[in-house]
């Protein structure tokens, strides 16, 4: 789930940026910037996609699945949102035919 967000996230900066380095730029930034704030806030944004990694390791470790919804719902429901807004976006500027 984690990499599919990732990917997601890299396909709609691709859409909003030309340059390939700043798209790279702006995903490792984002991939960054989650990857840390879910480290140092872990309970208070519990249901970030920036904590799915964590989730993965405990799954594997533990055998333990609490907590993991949450943050699943709103990483799918995130994914959804981005996908939306490349196309919307791609069909505003009449890259991508409506019909």
């Amino acid at each position: 789930m984690w990499l599919l967000f990732i990917v997601t996230l890299l396909l709609l900066f691709s859409v909003l940026l030309k340059r390939t380095s700043a798209v790279a730029a702006l995903g490792l930034l984002t991939v960054m910037g989650l990857s840390v704030t879910a480290s140092l806030f872990q309970k208070p944004i519990a249901w970030s996609p920036g904590v799915l990694g964590g989730y993965a390791h405990r799954t594997i470790a533990q055998l333990s699945t609490d907590g993991i919804l949450g943050a699943i719902f709103i990483t799918t429901l995130t994914i959804v949102l981005l996908l939306s807004s490349g196309v919307l976006y791609l069909r505003r500027r009449e890259w991508l035919s409506g019909g």
